[in-house]
């Protein structure tokens, strides 16, 4: 086997991996019930274990080079989209959500200790 040949075999197991860790964070997503940042981390969570998995399986640390690159913008992009979903259901179900949201600082909710 050509170096190139060796080279794109183990390519496609790489995306293997990956591919099973997606699967896996979507069925995670799915059957989860818990609000967005628990169930993101759980996500991430279960996709580290097969990504993780994979490398102990070929004794190859490299397969978590792709992980520490892929995972950040995505768990960013998911966060950033269920926030404003959230938002709007929380203001729909509680009546006083919104004054509570008013009065509560965006990043950090530091007006619970004064």
């Amino acid at each position: 086997m050509t170096a190139f040949a060796s080279k794109r075999h183990a390519f496609r197991w790489v995306v293997m991996a990956y591919l099973l860790a997606m699967i896996v964070a979507g069925m995670v997503v799915a059957a989860s019930t818990l609000d967005p940042l628990s169930r993101a981390l759980l996500t991430d969570v279960a996709a580290t274990v097969v990504v993780f998995a994979f490398s102990i399986g070929f004794r190859n640390s490299s397969f978590y080079d792709v992980y520490w690159s892929a995972a950040p913008p995505v768990l960013l992009l998911f966060t950033g989209v269920s926030i404003p979903m959230i938002e709007r259901k929380l203001a729909e179900d509680k009546p006083g959500y919104p004054a509570y949201r008013d009065r509560t600082p965006k990043l950090l909710p530091l007006g619970m200790f004064r």
